[in-house]
């Protein structure tokens, strides 16, 4: 049952709680140590860009009020490989939500945008977020009566369709998995890297011991 915030009007705390639970969800499942800077500045660049116009890394960096290197990192962390390690002092795997370019004006300038995998995940979080249509809003996060019920109804209309997608929800259900094993598979390619180079480095030392 909805709380009741004032006289005439309803929270919709509630409401929206359940999109956000499920947006957190997603991301927990793709990445369970993401760090809330780097969902901010994925956010901002899915908002801030477009398949030919991307979003410069000064521009990010300015507008969330981070250092460069912050932004680099956060970037990195979010492409198909990440930084340095400082504990291992070796490249993990990214998340692949993101690519960067060299700008043709500037090329010591990167201009960031989504990539497909990246574009897939936002446009599926932005379904669990409810926006009011046309009205008044009559308090931080609340709305009229009236105004509610429109939402209520177009939020049911939303959920009918989504029951009736069922294809649609088990496709990205599977894209979803798909994208978590892409992610596994890369970390499991730079831990093989790291055995190997560990591997030879020993032989190196050991050729050496015995000469």
């Amino acid at each position: 049952m909805m709380r009741k915030a004032k006289t005439g009007v309803i929270d919709l705390s509630q409401v929206k709680g359940d999109g956000l639970l499920r947006i957190v969800e997603i991301m927990r499942a793709l990445d369970g140590r993401m760090e809330m800077l780097t969902f901010h500045v994925f956010l901002y660049v899915a908002r801030h860009s477009s398949p030919t116009e991307g979003v410069t890394m000064e521009q990010i960096a300015q507008d969330l009020g981070l250092p460069q290197s912050t932004t680099s990192r956060n970037v990195l962390r979010l492409s198909d490989f990440a930084g340095i390690n400082r504990y291992t002092k070796r490249r993990d795997a990214g998340l692949g939500f993101v690519h960067t370019k060299e700008d043709p004006t500037e090329l010591r300038r990167k201009v960031v945008f989504l990539t497909s995998r990246g574009q897939k995940i936002h446009d599926e979080l932005m379904n669990y977020i409810a926006v009011p249509s046309k009205g008044r809003v009559v308090a931080s996060g609340s709305v009229g009566k009236e105004q509610l019920n429109r939402i209520m109804e177009r939020m049911n209309e939303l959920r009918d369709a989504r029951r009736q997608s069922d294809a649609y929800m088990k496709s990205f259900e599977f894209e979803l998995k798909n994208i978590k094993r892409d992610i596994q598979k890369q970390k499991a390619q730079v831990m093989a890297a790291r055995k190997v180079d560990k591997d030879v480095a020993k032989a190196a030392r050991t050729i050496k011991t015995k000469n």
